[in-house]
């Protein structure tokens, strides 16, 4: 080993890993024994220190062993001859050891492999990201290989164990990240094949912190019960990209014999967030919702009548799944747990908004307590029944509020448990961990609340100021390319929201918009340019050959064509947009002053009415002598009465004081006339 595998040791490892793992060795410790080795080979195999060897591991590979499993590791290199040990505290190679030691050829090649990575990846922020190029790390590698570490499984070991120890992160490090390996997944498969190599060894790295004798235990005495965000990704309501692991989840956990469950009231709670996406939908402020769900149906053109169709038939949507629904187990007090003090540790670690969130999480995390009926287990396999959410502070609450060592977590991260079942698996080389990456890439390239609800203030307060009109706003609001513009300028940071933010991702927005036949027309120039070039360099190496200059000039005469051709299609589309947006213009207005002229006639026929009836009455009473309809003019009497007293005080007709009746009135029917015509 050279010391410039420091550069990206982790990065090493890892691809180490994913290279020499057997999915059939004799314990899951056996795949690493390339490590152990490679760590007593140093300084001339010399004997060394038993706790000594784990560190070597980390600083080499960038792997973290846990005693307890290096331990174990130790035990089965000395059954094989592969080491021995020198005393009590200390342990070596032996001959047969050294003959198993990974070559350095194929070390050599990892390294060259993952520092052409960072090599790549410097290249591609000082061209997409220029101002941050500066403030990469020194140590790209290792940057990449901790991203890398964190996303494959988020947080495995505080997920498990309710304790973080992973390094703190820079916001906009790992959005530029993130855009970084959703870009090679697509331009370039090569690279990104490098990347997959890795994420694949760091899953495999994480789950030894967990206890793996039951790694060949079927799962038929598991229930992993769903949580409602789950539920969501599973369904696709938050995008595809989000979907894919989630199926890939629950087809792998019932392939090893899981029960996989969904609570009543978790689908309450998920037709309840419908039922807002529905109503966002519906309502004049829809685009001002920072609901995942709504953007996602939003930009599919779904309208508040096709969630409504989802929530009327949202049971056998998860069935479909593959996913059971049952409620949630009885109270029985000797298997109960407390559930105010659980309520009020989720709040303080959650920050819950709602508290119908809390007290959903509170019943499934208590139901999940009574589903495991008094009995414990530390291994996954026995623990009988685990609550599977996306939410890592739930997580913590959870082992912060009940956890002893011989009691598997109650709840654990879906990417945790994805990444504990592929390796479970025998199909180790399935795309699982890619599913994985590029799903936490893709939730890495949108916004956060806290982001998105600041610039929608400001978004609102330049509309309030007329500084955008109300079409612009709803594109500010609700498009991708909108949020992929805020990210690109802010780069995830809240802290760089400004006022007029918005102002320039609509600018951004608009260029882009218009990008590609500029695009186009710049192809073609250039086109036009090279066979401009050609002809010259023909003219003056080939004067004698005429058919050759002719092809030359056609050539360019083809491309100066092809640039006209493009101009032209660029100022028809322009004429195209306008028209649509003056005829939609036209169309609006027509339908708005149909419906006031509408509204002015029921008003003036209710007044006509009214004004009829009125003087009937009056004649009633002036006609008839007898006593018993004396009384009608004194009725007749008293609408004059009142009309004349409200004029005393208030000015105008009472055609004016109908005005806001009138307006309403106006509104709904041309809501009505929008809707039938599909405009809603």
């Amino acid at each position: 080993m050279t010391g410039d595998l420091k550069t990206s040791n982790a990065l090493i490892g890892f691809a180490v890993l994913r290279a020499n793992f057997n999915a059939n060795a004799p314990t899951y410790f056996d795949n690493f024994t390339a490590f152990v080795l490679a760590a007593l080979a140093q300084d001339n195999c010399r004997p060394v220190e038993r706790r000594t060897v784990a560190t070597r591991i980390r600083e080499t590979f960038g792997i973290r062993i846990p005693e307890l499993a290096l331990g174990k590791m130790l035990k089965r290199t000395n059954g094989a001859g592969l080491t021995e040990f020198v005393g009590t505290e200390f342990v070596s190679i032996t001959q047969s050891g050294r003959e198993q030691t990974p070559a350095t050829e194929q070390l050599v090649a990892f390294q060259r492999r993952q520092d052409e990575l960072a090599s790549v990846f410097r290249e591609f922020v000082a061209t997409r990201f220029p101002d941050e190029h500066d403030a990469l790390p020194e140590d790209v590698g290792a940057a990449l290989a901790d991203y890398i570490d964190r996303q494959s499984v988020p947080l495995l070991n505080q997920s498990l164990r309710g304790r973080a120890d992973v390094s703190p992160t820079s916001t906009r490090f790992d959005y530029v990240v993130s855009v970084f390996i959703a870009d090679l997944s697509v331009r370039d498969q090569v690279r990104f094949g490098y990347v997959e190599e890795a994420a694949k060894g760091a899953i495999l790295a994480s789950v030894l912190t967990l206890d793996t004798g039951g790694m060949g235990t079927a799962l038929d005495r598991l229930t992993l019960v769903l949580d409602t965000p789950i539920l969501m990704n599973l369904l696709g309501y938050d995008g595809e990209v989000l979907q894919r692991p989630a199926l890939e989840l629950v087809e792998m956990a019932r392939a090893q014999g899981a029960k996989v469950i969904a609570f009543q009231h978790s689908l309450r709670e998920l037709d309840g967030i419908l039922e807002g996406v529905e109503k966002a939908l519906r309502s004049g402020r829809a685009s001002r919702s920072i609901n995942a769900a709504f953007l996602n149906f939003s930009e599919q053109g779904k309208s508040a009548v096709d969630v409504a169709l989802v929530r009327a038939d949202l049971e056998r949507h998860v069935r479909d799944r593959g996913v059971q629904v049952q409620e949630k187990p009885e109270y029985v007090h000797e298997h109960s747990l407390d559930e105010n003090k659980l309520e009020e540790l989720l709040q303080a670690k959650v920050g819950y908004r709602e508290n119908s969130t809390r007290l959903f999480d509170v019943d499934s995390l208590s139901a999940v307590h009574r589903m495991r009926r008094g009995r414990s287990s530390s291994t996954l396999e026995h623990c009988r029944a685990v609550l599977v959410t996306s939410n890592t502070s739930v997580v913590i609450a959870a082992n912060t509020f009940e956890r002893t060592r011989d009691q598997f977590s109650l709840a654990i991260r879906d990417e945790a448990l994805a990444g504990i079942l592929w390796v479970r698996s025998s199909a180790i080389d399935s795309d699982v961990p890619t599913k994985l990456l590029l799903a936490s890439a893709y939730s890495g390239m949108q916004p956060s609340p806290a982001l998105w609800s600041r610039y929608l203030e400001e978004v609102d307060e330049l509309e309030k100021r007329e500084e955008v009109s109300p079409d612009e706003a709803v594109v500010l609001r609700a498009t991708t390319v909108s949020r992929a513009v805020l990210m690109e300028e802010t780069l995830g940071d809240a802290g760089e929201v400004t006022p007029d933010l918005p102002l320039v991702v609509l600018q951004r927005m608009r260029s882009d918009e218009a990008r590609p036949l500029e695009d186009k027309a710049m192809q073609a120039e250039a086109r036009a340019n090279l066979a401009e070039l050609s002809a010259d360099t023909a003219a003056a190496s080939w004067l004698d050959n005429v058919e050759a200059l002719q092809r030359v000039i056609e050539q360019r005469d083809a491309a100066a064509l092809a640039l006209s051709q493009t101009e032209q299609e660029r100022d028809d589309a322009v004429r195209l947009v306008k028209a649509q947006v003056e005829k939609d213009n036209v169309r609006d207005e027509r339908i708005r002053q149909r419906a006031k002229t509408s509204a002015s006639r029921r008003l003036t026929g209710l007044l006509v009415g009214f004004i009829i009836v009125w003087l009937a009455l009056a004649v009633l009473g002036i006609v008839e002598l007898t006593p018993e309809f004396k009384w009608l003019a004194g009725v007749a009497a008293i609408p004059a009465l009142v009309i004349a007293g409200i004029r005393t005080f208030v000015p105008g007709t009472v055609r004016d004081w109908m005005r806001p009746l009138e307006a309403k009135w106006a509104a709904r029917i041309e809501r009505r006339a929008r809707r039938k015509l599909a405009l809603d």
